[in-house]
């Protein structure tokens, strides 16, 4: 079967997305997750209130068949930490292990 071109019935857009799917395709990532260390959000101090506050406003929007706000992009985008905690937490910790 040949693959389908944009405009036709199942095809794509011309940017390659699956039509339909276009509001969910905004740009949105969560660097360090291993901050969250795959606990629930609730569960994790305040370093992760921006994430909190950026997923609710997405979830709310998206509900609503509306494309995700920029402001929550930005949020997501905001780093948890200071990149000189970053480097020095994940020194400490590569220390740590080879140690053991």
């Amino acid at each position: 079967m040949p693959p389908r071109q944009a405009g036709e019935p199942g095809g794509r857009s011309k940017r390659g997305t699956p039509k339909g799917c276009q509001r969910a395709t905004q740009p949105a990532a969560l660097g360090a997750g291993e901050a969250l260390n795959a606990e629930p959000l609730a569960t994790r101090s305040g370093m992760v209130r921006n994430v909190v506050r950026a997923l609710d406003l997405a979830a709310d929007t998206m509900a609503e068949g509306r494309p995700v706000p920029a402001e929550a992009v930005a949020l997501m985008a905001k780093p948890m930490m200071p990149a000189w905690v970053y480097t020095l937490a994940g020194n400490w910790g590569w220390k740590r292990r080879a140690a053991q």
